[in-house]
C-alpha cells in the first residue's frame, strides 16, 4: 500500500534539509535530478502549491495537486528546453 503524504497545510517538507522539499530525484528519461517542492514553504511560488524544478537546468514548473507535480517530475523534457535538447539528441543517436 502506497503511504499518502502528509497534510500540506500541516507537514513541513525538508528533504535533504530543504525547506519545502518534497523529494529530489533523478529522472529516468533524462537521468537529471528533479525537484518536488510544496511551492510556499520553499518560497519559490507563492501563487503554486507544488513546484517541480530540473534542478539541473533551474527551470520550475507549478502545479496545484502533488500527483501532478510527479507527473511532471517524470517528463521534463515537457517543460524544460534543455531537457527536451537531451532527449532529442539521444532519439537522433539511435
Amino acid at each position: 500500500m502506497r503511504r499518502k503524504p502528509g497534510n500540506p497545510r500541516t507537514t513541513k517538507y525538508a528533504h535533504q534539509h530543504i525547506a519545502g522539499c518534497v523529494t529530489i530525484q533523478r529522472c529516468h528519461e533524462t537521468h537529471m535530478p528533479i525537484g518536488i517542492y510544496h511551492g510556499q514553504q520553499a518560497e519559490l511560488d507563492p501563487t503554486q502549491k507544488w513546484v517541480t524544478i530540473c534542478e539541473e537546468h533551474h527551470v520550475l514548473v507549478g502545479t496545484m495537486t502533488l500527483e501532478s507535480a510527479y507527473l511532471a517530475a517524470a517528463h521534463p523534457s515537457i517543460w524544460c528546453t534543455e531537457c527536451l535538447k537531451i532527449v532529442q539528441t539521444r532519439k537522433e543517436q539511435k
